[in-house]
């Protein structure tokens, strides 16, 4: 199940994901996709205030990627030194002209120095090397040192600054489609306190939005690389925030995530967004008897199936039960 998982995914992503422009295939993505999307997915919430009022309204919040829980989620890897390498080369000739580098250094130098960059040991390298007159200083170890970190601060601004741009107008909603684990309930309802909600999303039509921006989580080694999106402006693919939106770190692979990535700056950041039907909502089994009270009887005025989590005695294992089980063991009927 595992490979199956994997390989359509693989396939989703070379399809719609492809950094060549030409070869995205939005209509085919879209098919592997819908072949694929669970009719059931699942919400965790910790208990709260507000936690029955946005199951009354069948809302939840969308929450922009920075304020996730994973401090690395959507993060867009960018390689500043390629970035410079193909600056360099881009504006080699300006760059020559204007401060009058063919005076001091042959086409050939500058060819190799522009092949890397900004790469100031290759610079100094040469500028020794030919001992060219005022040169001498930047060879100097403190000098040196303090131009390396000025060039290093540089690139880490530029990372940080193009991040914070890009990932400030993805906002999300996440989901899993597994309600049987433990360490889910653990991270996202409050040590089994808080509840389960789970969502039909088989009744939703292939055009509706929240179908339509669903996607798999991909689980990978490291971020989203885009450097290669920058670098080619004129051919690249610009669905690359989406990507980056849907690529996590594989210790994460457990939770089994889909999530809802709205356009880039189509809703603002803490926007309730209307839910599918809800047609079960689990409670964890530490929930306090006030909050369990209160759920059973939203669920029975909203005809809502009403399910939860126990230990399995000789199993040491986490599973539901239903609702009649609930009632019977709770004396609630």
């Amino acid at each position: 199940m595992r490979h199956q998982n994997y390989m359509w995914k693989l396939e989703f992503e070379k399809t719609l994901f492809s950094p060549i422009k030409e070869d995205i295939d939005i209509e085919r993505a879209n098919s592997i996709k819908d072949k694929n999307i669970p009719t059931k997915l699942y919400k965790f919430k910790a208990p709260s205030d507000h936690l029955l009022t946005s199951l009354e309204n069948n809302t939840l919040r969308a929450k922009n990627v920075r304020e996730l829980n994973d401090i690395t989620d959507s993060f867009l890897l960018l390689k500043t030194e390629e970035i410079f390498r193909k600056s360099f080369k881009s504006f080699e000739g300006s760059f020559v002209n204007k401060y009058n580098i063919q005076e001091q250094f042959t086409d050939d130098e500058i060819d190799s120095i522009a092949q890397d960059g900004i790469n100031l040991e290759k610079i100094i390298q040469i500028a020794e090397k030919k001992k060219l007159n005022g040169w001498d200083r930047i060879s100097d170890p403190t000098f040196k040192e303090k131009l390396r970190q000025l060039i290093d601060n540089f690139s880490d601004i530029m990372a940080s600054d193009f991040n914070n741009v890009i990932l400030q107008g993805i906002n999300v909603i996440c989901f899993t489609n597994e309600v049987e684990n433990e360490l889910l309930w653990t991270h996202y309802a409050n040590e089994q306190r808080g509840i389960c909600i789970e969502y039909d999303f088989s009744l939703l039509p292939k055009n509706h939005p929240l179908r339509m921006y669903l996607y798999p989580i991909l689980y990978k080694k490291s971020p989203l690389d885009i450097t290669k999106y920058i670098i080619d402006k004129t051919n690249n693919n610009p669905l690359y925030p989406i990507h980056a939106a849907i690529t996590k770190k594989i210790i994460y692979e457990y939770e089994k995530e889909w999530r809802v990535v709205f356009p880039i700056n189509s809703i603002k950041n803490d926007t309730d967004i209307l839910m599918p039907p809800i047609s079960t909502i689990f409670i964890g089994a530490r929930v306090s008897h006030e909050n369990r009270m209160n759920l059973l009887d939203f669920c029975t005025q909203k005809s809502i199936t009403l399910k939860e989590m126990y230990v399995a005695p000789r199993e040491g294992i986490l599973k539901k039960q239903n609702h009649s089980k609930f009632l019977t063991s709770h004396n609630c009927g």
